[in-house]
């Protein structure tokens, strides 16, 4: 018996036994790319064709005619299931495989990839193809840009990026590091644990919490500073004429950062100040910690068409350089667009944050008749990450470092 007579025998018996049509309106799709909505009023026991009830009158449709996906269900268990889509509800899937006809509960699902790929090639994988629909895009992101989520890497996954390593050391635990910072002699070393994880393929919800740990930091983060001070009006160099305005001196440096004002008196001149050195004592390279915690809620999109997955975290960090906690606060979320591709959006509040743009607004040496605004704390991102293979991935996103490339085993 065909494989194909096999699949209109076992539809027919899933309608006979109204396993999967019910008196709802269903969504027919046929191989000649025709989409028919409408309610099963009756079947051919023998052929299995359907009588179908649709707005402009009934229609005949052949099992034959009829679109069956063939997919790769990965279980909770580890276990690989193929076979062609003969039905799901939120409740089940229904697959015909070769080792017969699966009723799979959801919530036992991990994973579900439709295929358009040959036997031979690697279960639960899919790069593209001419089917519009998956369910997940080609990996679960363990960081949005430069913040986690939920997620950790599978056990004995490695990537190796342009700044960073990691490695997932159990199913719940990864090590991540930025062997860049090497260079420096700043060993560093940043372990996420995930430590709750829970739903199916169509909602998931996981917790991480982690640190992060620098024996030689160079600070990346950046602290407002703001001074007042009197400065005495001239009318040529060395005369004054006796009146006095406050002026003012702000920047962004990084944290640690000692800031001298070396002049006690400064003057100034139709707007122009005179004698306005300072001077930028750097930050020594100390050790620096940070703890976080991030919680992900990754939703099958309609059609299952990917997933969104949401996150919100936060972060502490501190330098011993500084009395500063600096927190962190951030929503991000990944859409899965294809299966190979996810655009990231990304909001957060960062007051020790530096916008790569603001030296030109914010730099050194601004002593200033007119008080300073400090800008809001709040930024954004927006990027997209790109799969050209199951291994190799590039990125682009607004924030700096704008690329992103690393490979993944």
């Amino acid at each position: 018996m065909s494989a194909f007579n096999r699949i209109s025998i076992v539809l027919v018996f899933l309608l006979l036994t109204n396993r999967v049509w019910s008196q709802e309106t269903k969504t027919f799709e046929l191989k000649t790319g025709e989409k028919i909505m409408g309610t099963v009023v009756g079947t051919d026991e023998e052929t299995g064709i359907l009588t179908v009830e649709t707005a402009y009158g009934l229609v005949t449709i052949s099992p034959e005619t009829l679109v069956v996906d063939s997919v790769a269900v990965l279980l909770k268990s580890g276990e690989i299931l193929r076979g062609s889509l003969l039905h799901q509800n939120p409740e089940r899937m229904i697959i015909q495989s070769k080792l017969g006809v699966l009723t799979l509960d959801r919530q036992n699902i991990e994973r579900v990839d439709y295929e358009n790929v040959s036997p031979n090639q690697p279960a639960v994988k899919q790069l593209g193809g001419a089917s519009e629909k998956f369910s997940f895009a080609n990996e679960r992101q363990i960081d949005v840009f430069y913040d986690p989520t939920g997620n950790v890497l599978g056990q004995n996954v490695v990537y190796v990026s342009g700044l960073s390593w990691g490695v997932g050391a159990t199913e719940k635990l990864q090590i991540t590091s930025r062997w860049a910072d090497y260079i420096l002699g700043d060993f560093n070393f940043r372990p996420k644990v995930q430590i709750h994880k829970s739903g199916n393929v169509d909602l998931e919800r996981s917790l991480a919490i982690g640190f992060d740990m620098h024996a030689r930091w160079d600070s990346r983060r950046y602290k407002w500073h703001e001074y007042q001070m009197t400065a005495r009006e001239i009318t040529t160099p060395g005369v004054t004429t006796g009146r006095t305005k406050t002026v003012y001196y702000y920047d962004f440096a990084p944290v640690g950062t000692d800031i001298v004002l070396p002049n006690p008196i400064y003057y100034y001149t139709t707007g122009d100040i005179y004698n306005n050195d300072v001077v930028h004592v750097d930050p020594p390279r100390t050790r620096y910690y940070e703890v976080f915690a991030a919680y992900t809620l990754s939703k099958m999109r309609s059609e299952m068409k990917g997933h969104a997955a949401h996150t919100i975290g936060v972060s502490i960090g501190k330098s011993e350089t500084a009395p500063d906690l600096m927190p962190r606060i951030y929503y991000a979320v990944g859409l899965d667009v294809r299966p190979n591709l996810i655009v990231n959006f990304e909001v957060f509040w960062d007051e020790y944050y530096q916008e790569s743009w603001w030296d030109d607004e914010y730099g050194e040496n601004r002593i200033v008749t007119t008080e300073p605004e400090k800008p809001f704390p709040l930024h954004f991102d927006l990027g997209f990450i790109l799969a050209t293979d199951d291994n190799f991935r590039v990125g682009l996103h607004y924030q700096p470092l704008w690329l992103a490339i690393y490979l993944k085993y």
